[in-house]
């Protein structure tokens, strides 16, 4: 279970929208299988940010991610994503229906904090 152990850290990505908007997403999965996600950037002229804490399961057989969290409306939510790689530095994960459905992508780069 080399991978999964692998996968537990704190990862982030920066994604631009164009102009000076942009979102820093921040995930952290811990050893005990808490999962939390932090969502800051700067988008329609405010900075926001948010916080979410929930749970997640590795399937080390089909390299999935299941997050399961409640959302700004106190509704659970999902976070699914298969993971493409994973070493000491990067993780490349791609969301779960987009790698079901085989739509062309790279996937998203986060850096170990």
């Amino acid at each position: 279970k080399k991978e999964e152990t692998g996968l537990v850290g704190t990862w982030q990505a920066k994604f631009n929208y164009g102009g000076s908007e942009y979102q820093i997403l921040t995930l952290t999965f811990s050893a005990d299988g808490k999962y939390t996600k932090l969502r800051k950037g700067y988008e329609d002229g405010e900075d926001y940010s948010e916080t979410f804490n929930g749970t997640y399961t590795y399937n080390s057989n089909i390299k999935k991610i299941d997050a399961r969290y409640i959302g700004t409306d106190g509704d659970t939510s999902t976070d699914d994503y298969y993971v493409k790689s994973v070493s000491a530095t990067t993780l490349i994960l791609i969301d779960w229906f987009d790698w079901e459905e085989g739509a062309e992508t790279d996937g998203d780069t986060f850096i170990r904090q």
